[in-house]
C-alpha cells in the first residue's frame, strides 16, 4: 500500500510493508537500523528490570528491607525508617526503599549494575551477589568498590530496642554525618 504525505515543503513516500514479507527479504528505503545487541549474555542480564520503588531509582542511596508480609515496610517500621532518614538530613525521595523479598531475578540485576554509593540493609537479606555482601556484621560500615554497605537487624526490631537504636545511630553519623 501506498500512503502519500506532506512532510515540511517536500512529499514523503510512505510504504506500509506486509510483516512477513518483510522478514523474508530487505525493502527498498526501509530503515535497516538494528538495535544493539549486548555484547554477552551477561551483560544483558546485567541491564535487568526496575523493582518497585519508594523514592528514586536514580540516587545514590540504596535502602533495602526483608518484608514478606508488606509491599515495603510495615506502616510503624516506616514512618520510624523515614524519621532515620531525616536524622541524616535525607528524605524518602532522596534514597531507593525496594523490598528485596519482592525482586525478581532480573530485578537484582538492575540494581547490581546501579551506581549507589550507600547501601543500608534492614533484616535477613539472604541474596549472594556483589551488592549485597552477606560477610558483614551489623552496624559495621563495609567498603567495597567504592561502595558502602551498613547492614542492620529488621526496622521493626531496631525501633523496639534502645540499644540497636544507638548502634545504628552511630554507624549512620560515621556514614552520612562525618
Amino acid at each position: 500500500m501506498r500512503v502519500h504525505c506532506a512532510a515540511g515543503n517536500s512529499d514523503e513516500e510512505i510504504y506500509q510493508i506486509d510483516p512477513v514479507e518483510a522478514r523474508s527479504k530487505p525493502q527498498p528505503g526501509a530503515d535497516h537500523t538494528v538495535a544493539p545487541v549486548p555484547a554477552t549474555p551477561e551483560a544483558a542480564m546485567q541491564q535487568g528490570t526496575p523493582p518497585d520503588a519508594q523514592g528514586s531509582l536514580e540516587s545514590k542511596v540504596l535502602v533495602l528491607v526483608s518484608e514478606a508480609d508488606h509491599a515495603f515496610a510495615d506502616p510503624g517500621d516506616l514512618t520510624f525508617l523515614q524519621d532515620i532518614l531525616k536524622a541524616i538530613k535525607l528524605n524518602i525521595n532522596d534514597a531507593a526503599l525496594v523490598n528485596i523479598k519482592r525482586c525478581t531475578p532480573d530485578q537484582l540485576n538492575y540494581l547490581t549494575a546501579q551506581t549507589y554509593e550507600q547501601i543500608i540493609m534492614f533484616g535477613a537479606i539472604q541474596v549472594e551477589d556483589a551488592l549485597f555482601p552477606t560477610d558483614q556484621s551489623n552496624y559495621i560500615i563495609h567498603k567495597r568498590e567504592q561502595k558502602a554497605y551498613l547492614r542492620a537487624e529488621s526496622l521493626e526490631a531496631i525501633r523496639l530496642d534502645r540499644n540497636k537504636k544507638m548502634s545504628l545511630w552511630n554507624a549512620l553519623k560515621e556514614l552520612f554525618l562525618k
